[in-house]
């Protein structure tokens, strides 16, 4: 084989992960909706998962965050939780999309859903 086929061969190659993860819909994804009110300069914690092989990540970031961060530690029991503080004297609507990850057995891909979180900020 010439060393131009091989070199075509070796790109179409590395190709194939970019096209195979390009034909997965995001229509596949389950998608909650979530709605928050909480007064100005409030924190709010928001449960997501638990579980040694859970997991989750913040996927569109707030706007109109002053903290906006997923914590899971001693102080939240291990669980995954999504905390999100309002800028100072901000007041209206601000949202956030996290994608939460579960994986009961431990063994495989994950299980995929996504939250959408609306946050009303009022005084």
């Amino acid at each position: 084989m010439s060393p131009f086929r091989v070199r075509a061969l070796a790109f179409l190659v590395a190709l194939i992960p970019l096209f195979a993860g390009g034909l997965a819909c995001d229509g596949d994804v389950p998608e909650e909706d979530v709605t928050v009110s909480l007064l100005a300069g409030e924190t709010l914690e928001y449960p997501t998962v638990s579980g040694d092989e859970e997991g989750a990540r913040i996927l569109v970031a707030p706007r109109h965050a002053a903290i906006s961060e997923i914590r899971r530690d001693a102080g939240t029991g291990w669980t995954v939780v999504y905390v999100y503080r309002p800028e100072p004297g901000f007041v209206g609507t601000d949202s956030v999309q996290l994608e939460v990850f579960t994986n009961p057995d431990g063994i495989g891909p994950p299980d995929v859903r996504r939250i959408r979180i609306e946050l009303r900020v009022h005084e």
